[in-house]
Formats: C-alpha cells, sequence, structure tokens
C-alpha cells in the first residue's frame, strides 16, 4: 500500500510518498509559494 501525505500551509506544500509494503520511504517534497 503507498500513503501519500499532504501537509497544505498557507505559503507552502509539502508532501512525502510512502510504501509501506517495502517499508521504503521517498524524500520530502517542500514547495514555497
Amino acid at each position: 500500500m503507498k500513503i501519500l501525505v499532504i501537509n497544505a500551509g498557507s505559503s507552502s506544500l509539502k508532501y512525502q510518498l510512502i510504501d509501506m509494503e517495502n517499508e521504503k520511504s521517498w524524500p520530502r517534497v517542500s514547495v514555497s509559494v
């Protein structure tokens, strides 16, 4: 199972993809506006 975690703030957006089957986590991505 893959989980996409999204955190939307007033001037930024952060997200991370987590693969629960392989216990693998991709790097977090942060975008500022």
